[in-house]
């Protein structure tokens, strides 16, 4: 397949044919996309630390990414890079990357035939639970992943490389038992069923008013591919007839946009800062129409310390 990409011009049907076809390699690989965009990627390995700027655990991803296509480009243009752990995508890590002589994924321009040493850091919650690392196209259709183990970890932090078949399936959730608020059907016919459990407040010293937010459970059913909570559901709130703006948990800033595998729940929580002690109202809707709406009594809730 190497020898094709030399007659790219970045409009072929040829070139549109690889990037929809469903290819899976283990820790080498191509991924393909449109506009004359193609990339090697070789998972070198995993590696503990170093903190973050908050000062929390990571792991860094080592890669060798290669323009194979005819344009200048950053990796990130054809390849989406997540890594895993029990079925859900860990959340990104910043750290200064400082000791490191590799260029972040995000920020490795490419020439074409050139390549590019990268590293990308993410926060690291679990050290019991295999890493599974993958780099796809957009459309998901070509993947190159790998697998790696907190069993033998070396002096240099390097986690051991293990058989992607020896990772464990991730726990399905009982859906017999999963009592939802409601469901959002995509164009793939696959289907987010979620529920609110609970609704609370916090009282942030950057903030001028309490925060409230909600907490989330949500699962996909029938999907075939990674997907996040944003693209099903979008939810605001409202307050004395304002919409809020949206703000963060320090601990949760990524929750909407973690991908998780079909199956598998996952926690999410928005959060609203709000601008009196008045109720406020959460509005969840499919980006059209509404399909739930709770209003809560901030005054009946005790602020949490977070």
């Amino acid at each position: 397949m190497s020898n094709i990409i030399s007659d790219f011009d970045g409009s072929t049907s040829q070139f549109e044919e690889l990037s929809t076809q469903e290819t899976v390699s283990e820790d080498v690989g191509k991924l393909y996309s449109t506009g004359g965009k193609a990339l090697e990627v070789n998972i070198e390995g995993v590696q503990t630390g170093p903190e973050d700027l908050n000062g929390d655990a990571t792991l860094t991803v080592l890669l060798t990414c290669t323009n194979i296509g005819k344009k200048t480009m950053y990796p990130h243009a054809v390849a989406d890079l997540m890594v895993m752990q029990n079925g859900i995508e860990l959340a990104p890590a910043f750290t200064s990357n400082e000791d490191s002589d590799r260029t972040e994924f995000s920020g490795a321009e490419m020439k074409p035939k050139k390549s590019s040493q990268t590293t990308s850091s993410f926060v690291l919650t679990d050290t019991n639970s295999p890493v599974v690392v993958q780099l796809m196209n957009y459309s998901q259709h070509n993947v190159v992943r790998a697998a790696f183990s907190f069993d033998e970890v070396d002096i240099e932090g390097s986690l051991k490389h293990i058989d992607y078949t020896a990772v464990p399936q991730p726990e399905q959730v009982d859906a017999s038992n999963f009592d939802e608020d409601g469901s959002v059907t995509d164009y793939d016919e696959s289907t987010l069923h979620f529920r609110v459990d609970s609704i609370e407040k916090t009282s942030p010293s950057y903030a001028d008013h309490d925060i409230a937010f909600a907490r989330i459970s949500w699962y996909v059913e029938n999907g075939s591919k990674y997907r996040a909570f944003l693209n099903y559901m979008d939810v605001s709130a409202t307050q004395d007839g304002t919409e809020l703006h949206s703000t963060y948990l320090d601990d949760d800033s990524y929750s909407t946009t973690r991908k998780v595998t079909p199956g598998v729940k996952m926690t999410t929580t928005v959060a609203f800062e709000t601008q009196s002690n008045s109720p406020v109202t959460f509005i969840f809707s499919d980006y059209g129409d509404e399909i739930l709406r709770k209003t809560v009594n901030l005054r009946s809730i005790e602020s949490l310390e977070l």
